[in-house]
């Protein structure tokens, strides 16, 4: 099963050509075009031929998978989300928020979810956003966006591809602050009524610490709860 000439030129501007192997990122040993697998270890060579028949293997492979879980898709969608199956592998991309988004007919929020596939584990097992695959998946939700592949791939719209959040604008951070600072000032209350000394200190308080501290705690629990329910809107509707 092939794919528009513009979802096999994308993936080979991403993956580049390497006719020996190296370690990836990922720490995975890669050869050719991306390929990966047991059989590639270091030290080994192809050909520029043998290259290029390990990429439509691997791209068949992708496209049919794709192919069966997103069977409703433009050309250029089905290319662009077989470039990230590519990239991701098929188990990320069958949980992912751009195959649910794109199946339940949310092209503009599909496009928003490449986004959220920026980050690689390293060889230490850390997560870490790598600049080459924030540029991918803009071009890919680019392509994904386009009608006929005519668009610039290369080009983020910044209507249709939302940039990631900053810390002290995301909902889910404000409200795991209140959750947090909330808990840590409960207990802070609680602490002060066994206090002797602080409690001479804030008298004119005293009446007051039993209310504060139940009213901390119901502030606690609607934080926490506010970021989990802004977490799951933003991963239904493929925020970041």
């Amino acid at each position: 099963m092939s794919i528009a000439p513009e979802g096999l030129a994308l993936i080979k501007q991403f993956e580049s050509l390497s006719l020996n192997a190296y370690l990836c990122p990922a720490g995975k040993w890669t050869i050719g075009y991306g390929h990966t697998g047991p059989e590639v270890h270091a030290g080994q060579s192809v050909t520029l031929e043998q290259a290029e028949v390990l990429l439509q293997v691997d791209v068949a492979r992708f496209a049919a998978f794709v192919k069966l879980k997103c069977p409703i898709a433009t050309a250029m969608q089905y290319a662009a989300m077989v470039c990230l199956c590519f990239n991701i592998g098929t188990g990320n991309f069958q949980r992912s928020s751009v195959l649910r988004l794109h199946n339940a007919g949310d092209a503009a929020g599909a496009a928003r979810a490449f986004a959220l596939w920026t980050k690689a584990t390293g060889a230490d097992g850390k997560k870490r956003e790598l600049r080459g695959l924030v540029r991918r998946r803009a071009a890919e939700a680019a392509l994904y966006l386009s009608e006929d592949g005519r668009d610039d791939p290369q080009r983020t719209r910044a209507a249709d591809v939302s940039p990631e959040k900053s810390l002290t604008k995301s909902r889910v951070m404000i409200g795991s602050s209140i959750g947090g600072a909330a808990t840590v000032s409960a207990g802070l209350s609680q602490a002060v009524e066994q206090i002797e000394w602080i409690k001479d200190l804030i008298v004119p308080l005293t009446p007051y610490l039993p209310w504060m501290h139940t009213a901390f705690i119901v502030l606690g629990v609607a934080g926490i709860a506010l970021a989990m329910i802004a977490r799951w809107t933003d991963r239904k509707h493929g925020r970041l």
